[in-house]
């Protein structure tokens, strides 16, 4: 019984991390054989998806991606209010930002 719950757990936080249906399966092979710390190993090892709704079509989409994976629509760029971080400047020893404005 405990090993079929760390199996389903281990599905699901796999799910939610956005890996592959391989990758979910894989998981619940290795949380069946090795328990609650193959959930420990996934969040570890993958960090949690952060998803907002496409402003096309509504869907969730995943932040870090540059297209929706529903619709195709572009993510638009925010609004610019000058302390966007642009690049890294190494200035002898110390590195130093470059702020846009």
């Amino acid at each position: 019984m405990n090993a079929l719950a760390s199996a389903a757990a281990a599905l699901l936080f796999a799910q939610v991390r956005g890996q592959t249906r391989r990758s979910q399966l894989t998981w619940a092979i290795i949380g069946t054989i090795s328990s609650f710390s193959a959930l420990l190993s996934i969040q570890a090892i993958y960090p949690k998806t952060v998803k907002e709704p496409c402003p096309r079509c509504e869907k969730k989409r995943e932040v870090g991606k540059d297209r929706c994976e529903h619709c195709d629509g572009e993510w638009e760029s925010p609004a610019s209010d000058g302390i966007e971080m642009i690049g890294m400047r190494n200035t002898g020893n110390v590195s130093v930002s470059q702020a846009v404005s």
